[in-house]
């Protein structure tokens, strides 16, 4: 399949927050690098079956909080499958996709975290979302590629600075610190 980008891609997470836009070269990442297609439709869905898929994402959510990951994935899983084809094309298949990979990572199942972001970002407000390119970039430092959770914390901070780090381990920031320099005027990241 032929995957290029085409238009803005405007950064903010899963409550579109922000108004940033990343522009990526054509041979940017190959994994983050997708085409949006003219029947490209962001459609959002009916009221009621938005409300089922919110019940069950909120539940999951709930569930993951308490530390039972089966069935807050379950939950999840539920809430997903309620999405009609093409799921991704859906603005709620973001953030179940977000959901999904956080309990992967949560498992430290960190290569099914990486894949299900990778979906997460052909969603709707998926390219440039910080919140998946700091879980990307987590998943990949557990990973051993240090070059690439680089590059994803790095797009993660541009977007929504440091705060986007702030309840996650400090090992995170303490690397991208490692590897990018403070912006002008300031002493650290």
């Amino acid at each position: 399949m032929n995957r290029s980008l085409e238009g803005d891609f405007r950064c903010g997470d899963v409550g579109k927050v922000g108004g940033y836009v990343l522009q990526l070269p054509a041979k940017s990442n190959p994994l983050l690098t997708f085409n949006r297609r003219p029947d490209f439709d962001m459609s959002e869905l009916d009221d009621a079956l938005y409300e089922q898929v919110t019940e069950q994402s909120q539940a999951g959510n709930v569930l993951f909080d308490a530390g039972d990951l089966d069935a807050a994935n379950e939950k999840f899983d539920a809430a997903w499958e309620l999405l009609p084809e093409p799921k991704t094309q859906w603005e709620a298949a973001l953030w179940l996709l977000a959901a999904k990979a956080d309990v992967h990572f949560a498992r430290q199942q960190y290569a099914e975290a990486a894949a299900v972001l990778t979906r997460a970002a052909m969603c709707p407000d998926g390219l440039g979302n910080p919140l998946l390119h700091l879980r990307m970039g987590q998943a990949q430092f557990e990973l051993g590629d240090k070059s690439r959770a680089g590059n994803e914390f790095t797009m993660a901070y541009m977007a929504a600075g440091a705060d986007i780090f702030e309840d996650e381990d400090p090992k995170y920031l303490d690397y991208l610190k490692t590897i990018l320099q403070p912006p002008v005027g300031q002493d650290t990241l």
